[in-house]
């Protein structure tokens, strides 16, 4: 008799009963607890035995599961960074009559332009001294074409290197473009605002700015190539006022700029150190 059980796992198991009675088995009896056998009818049960156990250990078992192991979350560092306002500039120029000026169509905004260019020169110097300082550098051996385009070349290579994947911008100063402009894709555009922000051409896709406000130092100027992102910056002009002259029959208008900043991502800027002068 065979009889098929279920273990406590779920695994089913098949336990073999060999019920030997009288006249299952030819030549086999029992009596009083005692069975006794023919050689051949033993023989016969021992491996009618072993193929049970064989069943019990090979049955219809369910597949062994891999425990699933969740994987490491990345923990996302946010760094706090202060960013002080320590940076202070004015501007303050006369008008004959106020109330005149900005009834004069396009006079108030010829004002403002003028005010805002000196300001915004105060700014980029700010902005080129905090380039300067960066901590990756690339420096050109001479103020020649082929030097030029190597330290550039390397110094993109080295920003790409860093996974650099954003839009970028190479400044140059006007010294280095002179050099170095005959490899720049032209700007097919008469657009005014491209030339009011200095933009000359692209290079390996990135726009190229030739600023007259990039740091230097006795030999070299510092040029850079960066992304949007590697330098934090903020300002506004806080304080605009108009106020009577004291010694002239005019108006001051006047008013002061605040601003900050400060070098947040040394990967996404590669300083280019280019000597001042042609050897």
């Amino acid at each position: 008799m065979t009889t098929i059980s279920r273990s406590r796992s779920g695994n089913p198991r098949i336990v073999c009963v060999l019920a030997i009675a009288a006249g299952a088995c030819s030549g086999v009896a029992l009596s009083q607890g005692v069975y006794t056998a023919g050689v051949g009818t033993f023989f016969l049960g021992l491996a009618l035995a072993v193929l049970c156990a064989l069943l019990a250990g090979c049955g219809n078992q369910e597949p062994t599961k891999t425990p699933l192991t969740t994987a490491d979350a990345v923990q996302i560092v946010l760094n706090d960074l202060d960013l002080t306002i320590d940076q202070a500039n004015y501007f303050a120029f006369y008008v004959d009559d106020i109330d005149q000026a900005q009834s004069v169509p396009g006079l108030k905004e010829k004002y403002q332009e003028k005010a805002v260019h000196g300001l915004a020169v105060a700014r980029d110097t700010f902005v080129a001294n905090l380039i300067k300082s960066a901590t990756n550098v690339t420096t050109a051996t001479a103020l020649t074409q082929e030097a030029v385009k190597k330290a550039i070349d390397d110094a993109i290579v080295a920003l790409r290197e860093r996974n650099f994947d954003e839009a970028g911008v190479i400044e140059i100063t006007p010294a280095v473009y002179n050099v170095f402009k005959n490899l720049l894709i032209t700007l097919s555009t008469d657009n005014p605002e491209y030339i009011k922000k200095g933009k000359v051409g692209v290079y390996d896709d990135f726009d190229v700015i030739m600023s007259n406000n990039m740091a230097k130092d006795t030999n070299h100027a510092y040029c850079d190539i960066r992304g949007k992102k590697a330098i934090a910056f903020a300002g506004q002009i806080n304080e605009v006022e108009a106020l009577r002259a004291e010694k002239r029959f005019k108006d001051i208008v006047r008013g002061l700029d605040t601003f900050g900043g400060k070098v947040i991502d040394n990967a996404r800027i590669q300083v280019i150190k280019v000597p001042l002068k042609a050897s």
